[in-house]
C-alpha cells in the first residue's frame, strides 16, 4: 500500500486497511513514499494498492469526482493518466456505462432533479466494479460572518468551494467586499 509522506491521516488509515489486510492472510505492508514520487506512480500506474484522497473532487454535486473515473481518461500501465484522473485505470462495458451516465449529469445545471436517478444508477456500476474502496467521507460545515465582509462563497454565490484549505483562499479574499457602515 502506498501513501504520500506528508499525509500522516492517510499512512494511519492505510496502517488500519494494512492490518486488516493480514488479519485476512493477505501480505500487505505500507510504504510511505515523497509527493513527486507518489504522484508519479499513481500517475503511471506503479502501485498495488494506495490510500489517497482523489475520489474526492467535489463540494457541492457529484459530477467532479464522478468524471475523474471516465474511460476518456484511461490510459495503459506506463502511460500518465491525465491529471490524475482514472488512474486506477478502470475500463470495460461497465466503465463505459458508467462514463455515458457521467456525460449526462455533465451538461445538466446544478440542482436538476434528473440527476439523482443518474447518479445512482451511475454510482451502482462504480462499486460493483470496486474502482475505489470508500474508507471515509465527512460533510463539513463551513461557517462564514457577513458582518464585516461580504462576497463569500455561498449556494446563492456559488463561484467556488468554500472550503479554504485547497488552496484556493486567494479566490475567496478577492471576491470579499467590505460591508458598509
Amino acid at each position: 500500500m502506498q501513501t504520500e509522506a506528508a499525509g500522516i491521516e492517510l499512512r494511519r488509515v492505510a496502517d488500519v486497511v494494512v492490518e486488516q489486510l493480514r488479519s485476512a492472510g493477505i501480505l500487505a505492508t505500507n510504504r510511505a513514499v515523497e509527493g513527486a514520487t507518489w504522484n508519479d506512480n499513481k500517475a503511471y500506474g506503479k502501485f498495488e494498492g494506495v490510500v489517497d484522497w482523489d475520489a474526492c473532487g467535489s463540494v457541492n454535486e457529484p459530477w467532479l469526482s464522478m468524471n475523474r473515473y471516465t474511460s476518456q481518461f484511461h490510459r495503459p500501465i506506463g502511460a500518465r493518466s491525465p491529471g490524475n484522473n482514472n488512474f486506477v485505470r478502470w475500463k470495460g462495458k461497465k466503465a463505459d456505462q458508467y462514463s455515458q451516465l457521467v456525460s449526462e449529469i455533465g451538461v445538466l445545471p446544478l440542482g436538476s432533479t434528473n440527476i439523482e436517478p443518474l447518479f445512482i444508477e451511475a454510482m451502482q456500476l462504480f462499486q460493483e466494479e470496486q474502482v475505489v474502496i470508500p474508507l471515509n467521507q465527512a460533510i463539513m460545515l463551513i461557517p462564514f460572518d457577513t458582518t464585516y465582509w461580504t462576497g463569500w462563497p455561498s449556494e446563492k454565490n456559488n463561484y467556488i468551494h468554500p472550503p479554504m484549505w485547497w488552496m484556493s483562499a486567494h479566490r475567496v479574499i478577492h471576491n470579499l467586499k467590505k460591508v458598509k457602515r
